[in-house]
């Protein structure tokens, strides 16, 4: 027999994992799945249970008010909510309970051996919809609550139980942090980011407080951190499932809030692929984009991940600048310990030391290397604002593919630039040497060599190597 969760969005749901792992252990022969279903069909729900075609549901968004009125037997839980979450057969009689704030201290207490009773409790999102319901169960037994909000006092709820004390609160100033926390035994943190990350169902943007926290992290977060502390101008947004989803909102902003977005198996509200598509296709700005799924990921947001994977994949602009991984074996949890060092690997490789595979496969087959070396740290200036001096690896690895290349000037350029950042070694006139070498100017460049014997040796250029080079000019010219 079958149990179902139902509701509008559901795929993003967890409840068929949770609840089959307890019909197992206990050995009930039920399958627990979710279901989506639009508001005309639950009269056809309450009908099926009442049958026995269903052996009960649970509800969430946007329904649990709607089978509060629909139903005749309703629990005292569901009555002082004023909301259903969960419907049972009983006595050939469909019952409508809630669940959310009993089921929460109940878990307290087996799960943590924790009981609330007597306890100064601090309720954060203790406003929202599942805030309120366990806020007003703990109330209704008599103990003390405490809730704190951004909400201005105009938007509090009316029927505020006496015992529940509501402060507003700016959670970037200490001071009202220490008042919020002051004679607090315990703190119950329902700020969850599904009620962040909510959208309009007719036009798929944010709305309520998926708009209200899409503007918080623009209008008010960043700028303070920005005024904290000494930030670079490059933001990097990670989400995974529903608030990655929720990110690609901030591509749509002119101009984006974030240069780099670190997407992890998203859940996309309808129409965000085609409108990535469209954006990104046509960036002027540069944007950075990683997305990651995984082949034991939920089949529904895998299969959106690569569908957009596909079309992303697909557009040719040179300010996108588009990264993906399909990691083997791990789940919808566990790939984001794999996917992020990947996602920060691949978004800052322009930041990283000239590697190996950067130097075979990009730097030999440009024909100057010196202008690579160039644009590589230019680029890390406008992306990051680094005005960085050039790592002596970097310098190295130019030099290896100028010789490479017999480019002499590029190597007179190389030695110039050397010795305006590090003009205390022997870097600038070794390379200066070499140009001098390669343009058929030996005496030049034996001359150079032995002029930077007074500077200091750096990195593996050492002072035996100028003073081979001048005596092998010395020996094959005889000077």
């Amino acid at each position: 027999m079958k149990i179902y969760v139902i509701g509008k969005p559901i795929k993003h749901s967890m409840s068929p994992i949770i609840h089959n792992y307890w019909l197992k252990k206990y050995s009930k022969s039920h399958v627990y799945e979710k279901k989506e279903v639009c508001k005309d069909s639950l009269k056809k729900i309450i009908e099926q249970i009442k049958t026995k075609k269903i052996v009960g549901v649970n509800v969430t968004i946007p329904y649990k008010k709607d089978f509060y009125n629909l139903l005749e037997n309703l629990s005292s839980n569901a009555k002082k909510s004023k909301a259903v979450n969960t419907l049972y057969l009983k006595n050939d009689n469909v019952y409508g309970e809630n669940t959310d704030g009993v089921g929460y201290c109940e878990a307290l207490k087996q799960e943590m051996n924790y009981e609330v009773k007597g306890k100064n409790i601090l309720v954060l999102g203790g406003l929202g919809y599942l805030g309120g319901r366990i806020t007003k169960y703990i109330c209704d037994l008599g103990h003390s609550v405490r809730v704190s909000t951004r909400k201005n006092s105009k938007d509090f709820p009316k029927n505020i139980p006496v015992n529940c004390e509501v402060i507003q609160v700016d959670y970037t100033k200490n001071f009202q942090l220490d008042e919020i926390m002051s004679g607090i035994d315990c703190v119950i943190d329902l700020v969850g980011p599904d009620s962040h990350t909510v959208y309009d169902d007719s036009n798929y943007f944010p709305t309520d407080q998926g708009a209200d926290f899409f503007e918080f992290l623009g209008m008010e977060l960043l700028p303070w951190l920005n005024k904290q502390y000494r930030l670079a101008p490059f933001n990097v947004v990670v989400g995974h499932d529903a608030t990655a989803g929720f990110a690609n909102y901030y591509l749509m902003k002119n101009p984006p809030l974030f240069q780099a977005y670190i997407s992890l198996s998203p859940d996309l509200a309808p129409q965000m692929s085609d409108r990535l598509t469209t954006i990104l296709t046509q960036t002027e700005q540069q944007i950075f984009y990683y997305q990651a799924t995984s082949t034991e990921d939920i089949p529904s947001l895998r299969e959106e991940t690569l569908a957009l994977h596909q079309a992303l994949n697909g557009i040719e602009n040179e300010n996108f600048h588009y990264y993906f991984d399909d990691f083997q074996d791990a789940t919808h949890y566990s790939l984001v310990g794999r996917a992020i060092p990947s996602a920060l690997e691949k978004v800052f490789a322009v930041y990283r030391p000239i590697s190996k595979k950067e130097f075979t496969e990009k730097i030999l087959k440009v024909d100057a290397p010196y202008d690579y070396l160039i644009e590589k740290y230019d680029t890390m200036q406008n992306l990051f604002g680094l005005d960085d001096k050039i790592r002596i690896n970097d310098f190295i690895a130019i030099a290896a593919a100028l010789e490479r290349k017999s480019d002499w000037d590029g190597f007179e350029n190389l030695g110039k630039l050397a010795s305006k950042e590090s003009p205390e070694t022997i870097l600038g006139p070794y390379y200066l040497g070499r140009s001098y070498e390669g343009n058929g100017e030996p005496k030049k460049a034996m001359r150079t060599y032995e002029g930077a014997l007074v500077l200091k040796e750096i990195g593996d250029i050492n002072k035996d190597i100028l003073v081979a080079r001048a005596q092998q000019i010395k020996d094959d010219f005889g000077y």
